[in-house]
């Protein structure tokens, strides 16, 4: 009786602490970038601002081609995949001013989805960097 309530203690804890479903399956895609950005793992990933996954693993790709530096897998449920379109692009968004980011996936028009363990391309964010850190003096002058 006593392993019982435990495993159903387990599973109500696992249900109200997580963002996923006990029974989902989920799937892994990539994307790569010039910077991460300070982006963790666990962070959101979401198709048109809508969540369908989350960051799995960020890492070092070992190429050192342009936007192709950083590498990010991304785990997507696999009933959301196929509304994701070949030609999507990956970038990084920040929900606030104090760094709260995720992915966000820019749905592309192309009528073939992508596939598990497919590549998206990525969009380049040095410019959001290069905005967040022309801001940051008027930030501290307001303080």
């Amino acid at each position: 009786m006593a392993v019982i309530a435990f495993a159903i203690l387990a599973v109500l804890l696992f249900l109200l602490t997580g963002n996923k479903s006990l029974f989902s399956k989920e799937v892994t895609i990539y994307t790569y970038l010039d910077d991460s950005a300070a982006i963790t793992e666990g962070a959101a990933v979401r198709l048109n601002g809508i969540q369908v996954g989350s960051i799995a693993k960020v890492g070092l790709s070992g190429e050192n081609k342009p936007n192709r530096i950083i590498r990010l897998d991304l785990l997507i449920n696999s009933a959301n995949l196929k509304q994701i379109p070949e030609d999507s692009q990956a970038a990084i968004g920040a929900e606030n001013l104090l760094g709260t980011k995720y992915i966000n996936i820019k749905m592309g028009k192309a009528e073939k989805p992508i596939a598990a363990g497919g590549e998206l391309k990525s969009l380049d964010t040095r410019e959001f960097q290069d905005l967040v850190n022309a801001a940051y003096p008027s930030l501290l002058s307001l303080q």
